[in-house]
């Protein structure tokens, strides 16, 4: 297990928008895995945003206008972006919910011309998303505040100080690492991962496995389990929400598939 941790950068990004194409990043940490006592060491940097920070992001992440000022933007910083990363030699780039960070460096990168940097964050067979990874590995049946990473320190009881702050970089860097170590570990115990094989290459595979969801997440039938929704209405769905249109940027491969599963044996059981 060591060697797969020592191949990993654990990262976090702080932005300007939830939006990733106009987003800025104001904020950046990683944690690397370290011999020393608490096995992961952090390293963190601020930003400056050429378009401001709005007070609906600074009162998401804390991160507010004087804070940044004076910073280096991360256009003059990429040399500096690269080595937190280890861009060029670690194996695998992990974080929860990863596709948010990866589509945020990717324009970030995209703006800078780094059209190689850019390609990497397309390219899903180096990056491993926690927040898939808890949901294949916990026996638990994931509401919509159940897969945050705060909600899941406090369910796993993640060896965290308990004025731990959450929505900082560097905190939820560090618990990101540490939720990664909890899920290996049961992971191996539960037998879906075997230790004497690549954990990284077992652990990336397990993580962009389908994922098979029970509750429909729309709407009227919010909450309602997939099996128990009527024809008509998976009817309606699938013209109509962006969720099961595979055209669609907001496509969901996870509900699409789990989505077809049900009519496909509706239609053997007919």
């Amino acid at each position: 297990m060591i060697d797969f941790y020592r191949s990993v950068t654990v990262f976090d990004t702080e932005t300007t928008n939830l939006y990733a194409d106009q987003s800025e990043i104001v904020e950046l940490a990683t944690a690397k895995w370290s011999d020393e006592p608490g096995g992961w060491a952090i390293s963190d940097r601020l930003f400056d945003a050429r378009n401001g920070i709005p007070p609906a992001a600074s009162a998401k992440n804390n991160i507010g206008p004087r804070l940044i000022r004076g910073k280096p933007f991360f256009d003059q910083s990429t040399r500096d972006v690269k080595e937190m990363m280890s861009w060029d030699t670690a194996r695998w780039f992990v974080a929860h919910n990863v596709g948010y960070d990866r589509e945020v460096l990717e324009h970030a990168w995209k703006r800078n011309e780094c059209t190689a940097e850019a390609r990497v964050c397309r390219d899903q067979s180096r990056w491993i998303c926690t927040w898939r990874l808890s949901r294949q590995i916990l026996s638990h049946d994931f509401n919509d505040i159940e897969y945050g990473l705060n909600y899941l320190r406090y369910l796993l009881d993640l060896d965290l100080p308990d004025d731990h702050a959450v929505h900082r970089a560097g905190a939820d860097t560090l618990s990101c690492a540490l939720l990664l170590e909890d899920l290996v570990k049961r992971g191996i115990s539960s037998g879906l991962l075997v230790d004497s094989r690549d954990i990284g290459e077992q652990v990336h595979g397990l993580c962009w496995s389908h994922i098979t969801i029970r509750s429909w997440p729309f709407g009227k039938h919010r909450g309602a389990q997939l099996e128990d929704i009527p024809d008509d209405y998976y009817a309606w769905a699938l013209k109509n929400i962006p969720a099961l249109d595979e055209s669609n940027p907001a496509h969901d491969r996870d509900l699409s598939e789990s989505v077809r599963a049900i009519l496909e044996k509706r239609l053997m059981d007919a």
